[in-house]
């Protein structure tokens, strides 16, 4: 999918997408996930309880009702956008932390 962000075109991924994970289906419960350098994802679903995400590209919400459940989020380096001051999220974006400072 390729969408225009401002001035700027990009390739991205959806999340839903076996083609990003490989041929695989969307990251499972509990598992880790990372988001190269150079690597789009739009998040167009909700996700069930993630171990870590770490995101050194670009990881990208969707303008929908969605939740994201983590255990960790790490951003290193890359960018989380949850709309722009030009287009603001117009739905409810719910993201729930479920780690713990003892667990990393």
């Amino acid at each position: 999918m390729a969408e225009t962000l401002g001035n700027e075109y990009l390739y991205i991924d959806r999340w839903s997408s076996p083609l990003t994970w490989g041929g695989e289906s969307p990251p499972g419960a509990g598992m880790m996930v990372s988001i190269p350098k150079g690597k789009n994802i739009l998040m167009d679903v909700s996700t069930p309880v993630l171990s870590t995400v770490i995101v050194e590209g670009k990881l990208i919400f969707e303008d929908k009702d969605l939740t994201f459940d983590a255990e960790y989020i790490m951003v290193m380096g890359g960018h989380m956008q949850i709309g722009t001051a030009a287009n603001p999220i117009q739905n409810k974006i719910t993201i729930t932390m479920h780690g713990t400072k003892e667990g990393m």
